[in-house]
């Protein structure tokens, strides 16, 4: 088995290697392109800007048999409410009829709200259907004038997106709930609205640390890992990436961990930003956990895209090999997907489920249509009115 794994990883190496030269000349030829985008978008005025994070994920599970990995992983931010291209490398689809979303310009790393929250109506826009979500959870949008959004966006037109992140700010540009996205293998969807509640306990680490610190736990009810049942509870660690007053570009801080029943952790997963080192004009060293596309040059681009095209492709196969691992090696029980309740999203219908549906509604058609109602005064029966179904 072990052999098997180090082939895979070898092929899926082989793979990716096979058009990263593709990538690169194609990124050359439209950067011409890119830069007309960029002009024809209307400018962002409001906090925050479309940045990328190079980041690195790590998951580690503690009971009951050790196993971690480390992985490189990017995600996107951008202001809920902007939408364009910026610098040819992020673009959000605006609030237009599908059709019309297609035909966009896009950028390398594309966001359309069709893929996030309650699927569909992508033509309400980020920030319809996140105003849509809250209410939902009888929380006035009102109390939330900002938002900035994390996610892994499409590369190619793919995306595999465990989760993602909307941080919501009030009117003081201060960070006060998150609402955590939660996607599943079998693509079901649960969405978790976390307001902030400051404690004497976090309080006193926020300050230590110059800088929030937004605690919150919840329980688990979402079927995310076959190796994990749906009983204990989720605890969230995490900062402000926009810190001070959505005037910040990083870092990206995420600790959430998985606890039993009785408290113990379980499973502990990381999202961090890459930290690198900049040097300014006047020879000091800075720290830079973040990419800005509108300021980037076209051999930064170039690189950039080299380095990290392939990360979204590799997250699913990742998760199967480290499934792999977990069974074959660990031998971990496996907890068989249980219905989703009622607050989780449950997945789409297949082609062939599709297909049955519309026979199904077909023949319910025809039961009600033939069903003897009453004798009308002729004495002939009468059919149930029927509507499309």
């Amino acid at each position: 088995m072990a052999l098997y794994l180090v082939k895979f990883d070898q092929l899926i190496t082989a793979a990716l290697a096979l058009v990263a030269l593709a990538v690169v000349i194609f990124v050359i030829k439209t950067e011409s392109t890119n830069k007309q985008r960029q002009a024809e978008a209307e400018p962002w005025t409001g906090p925050g800007k479309p940045l990328l994070f190079p980041c690195i994920t790590t998951h580690t599970r503690l009971v009951p048999k050790q196993h971690s990995f480390v992985y490189s992983y990017l995600v996107v931010g951008v202001p809920v409410g902007w939408t364009g291209v910026c610098g040819g490398m992020i673009s959000v689809a605006t609030d237009s009829p599908t059709a019309e979303r297609k035909e966009i310009k896009k950028g390398w790393y594309h966001i359309d709200a069709e893929d996030y929250l309650e699927r569909g109506y992508g033509d309400l826009g980020l920030c319809g259907k996140l105003d849509s979500f809250l209410k939902s959870e009888r929380i006035e949008p009102e109390q939330y004038p900002h938002a900035y959004f994390v996610t892994a966006a499409k590369f190619l037109g793919y995306h595999f997106n465990p989760i993602s992140f909307w941080y919501l700010y009030d009117t003081e540009k201060q960070l006060k709930a998150i609402v955590l996205e939660v996607n599943n293998t079998f693509g079901e969807r649960r969405m978790y609205y976390l307001p902030l509640v400051l404690t004497e306990r976090n309080g006193e680490e926020s300050s230590k640390k110059g800088t929030l610190l937004f605690k919150q736990a919840w329980p688990k009810d979402f079927h995310v890992s076959p190796f994990n049942s749906r009983k204990g509870s989720y605890e969230l660690l995490a900062n402000d990436p926009l810190a001070p007053n959505m005037q910040g570009a990083g870092p990206i801080a995420v600790t959430v961990v998985l606890r039993t029943s009785d408290k113990d952790s379980k499973l502990v997963a990381r999202l961090f930003t890459e930290r690198q080192e900049k040097k300014t004009e006047a020879g000091a060293t800075t720290a830079i956990h973040s990419l800005d596309p509108a300021v980037m040059s076209l051999w930064q681009k170039t690189k950039f895209l080299a380095a990290w095209w392939w990360v979204g492709f590799a997250t699913f196969p990742r998760i199967v090999k480290h499934a792999g691992i977990l069974f074959f090696r660990k031998r971990l029980h496996v907890w068989f997907r249980p219905e989703p309740l009622a607050e989780s999203m449950s997945r789409s219908a297949d082609s062939t489920e599709t297909m049955l549906e519309s026979a199904f509604s077909l023949y319910l058609q025809h039961l009600v249509s033939n069903v003897n109602d009453k004798e009308d005064e002729a004495g002939s029966n009468k059919p149930l009115a029927c509507h499309h179904l």
